[in-house]
């Protein structure tokens, strides 16, 4: 799983599908955070506009539970639909595009070169902090953050054909229907900010994420993770995300240090069995690097098989020490591992 001589980095998304991207960026943000009637139905105008005729938009989250924007939406009438929804449930009180890459690669580990370049796809890393309003059943006034990963791909047209917007609904389904304690979300910025390694070029980043998840794809069992600490800077920042009460890989604060990499995906391995782990794109810009993956499990208390469909792995890397991991997390819908873990939906509350 090694970048080797010869690979292709060069990939060249269309200005038309950049400019697509960033005014439909733009007009989200707006619409998001829009305090008027009018401002909203005209930033969503906009953003039907950029839309293809059979668009796909997704929202991580149990289709038809908790809230209406949750599942996938087939088309601009459908994709509004689930836009209003979401307006109607939660007050944005910021939204921000933190990065966009724009090189994406779709991979192949079986050939010598893995990756290959793919032209118009995106990865966008937000972060999205907001309010419950309280409609009908659901609680008034309960505040939470989201991480997401934004998945765009646009077509040769400059529309974009899809949308994926993945992050953990655990944390918007328990403050619009949960108890009064809720699980903490700490910032992993906190932790990076300020010590990223901006002059690692985009080859050296695939190198060291490359070079990491080669050795974790030796890795048996959770007696073998110590290898890892070869592939990881002293100091790496760790974030699983979850509920800590039920996810024993989640925590209510930042883990660090070779050691915390190690102990966290030791807590993975020894409570949720792996049968699947396909990567299936990455994409890479300077020191950032995020791998699209889709993994089955069976959680070992309960012997529930369960699917994470999309899991971001979101990593920074640094050109010290050979080139290494600095920061490593993982974005994605837990309250499907807790549905496996406890064997029940933890939200089941109707949208």
């Amino acid at each position: 799983m090694l970048l080797t001589k010869g690979t292709d980095l060069t990939v060249m998304s269309g200005s038309a599908a950049s400019s697509t991207v960033s005014s439909f960026l733009k007009y989200y943000e707006r619409f998001l955070e829009s305090n008027s009637k009018q401002r909203e139905q005209s930033s969503l105008s906009k953003i039907k506009d950029l839309l293809s005729g059979g668009a796909e938009w997704t929202y991580s989250g149990q289709p038809g539970l908790v809230s209406g924007s949750y599942g996938s939406f087939q088309g601009r009438k459908s994709i509004a639909s689930a836009l209003k929804a979401l307006k109607s449930e939660v007050k944005t009180t910021s939204f921000q595009s933190q990065e966009i890459i724009d090189s994406a690669f779709s991979v192949d580990f079986t050939q010598p070169n893995p990756l290959s370049p793919v032209r118009n796809k995106f990865a966008v890393i937000a972060e999205q902090a907001a309010t419950t309003r309280g409609k009908g059943s659901t609680l008034k006034g309960r505040d939470f953050r989201l991480d997401s990963v934004i998945y765009l791909d646009v077509n040769g047209k400059g529309r974009i054909r899809s949308v994926n917007v993945a992050n953990d609904s655990y944390l918007m389904s328990e403050a619009l229907v949960g108890g009064k304690k809720q699980v903490p979300n700490p910032d992993i910025d906190d932790i990076i900010t300020g010590k990223r390694d901006r002059s690692i070029t985009t080859e050296e980043t695939l190198g060291a994420a490359l070079r990491f998840f080669g050795a974790f794809g030796g890795v048996q069992s959770a007696d073998d993770l110590d290898v890892l600490t070869k592939f990881v800077q002293p100091g790496t920042a760790v974030k699983f995300t979850g509920d800590p009460s039920i996810l024993p890989f989640a925590d209510k604060e930042i883990r660090t240090g070779k050691r915390a990499v190690v102990n966290s995906l030791a807590d993975i391995l020894n409570n949720s069995v792996p049968r699947i782990f396909d990567i299936q794109e990455v994409y890479a810009k300077g020191d950032r690097f995020i791998a699209k993956t889709f993994e089955s499990r069976t959680a070992v208390q309960t012997g529930r098989n369960y699917d994470i469909p999309v899991l971001s792995i979101v990593l920074t890397a640094t050109s010290r020490n050979g080139g290494k991991v600095a920061s490593l997390e993982s974005i994605f819908d837990s309250s499907i591992a807790a549905t496996a873990f406890t064997g029940s939906y933890p939200f089941p509350v109707a949208a």
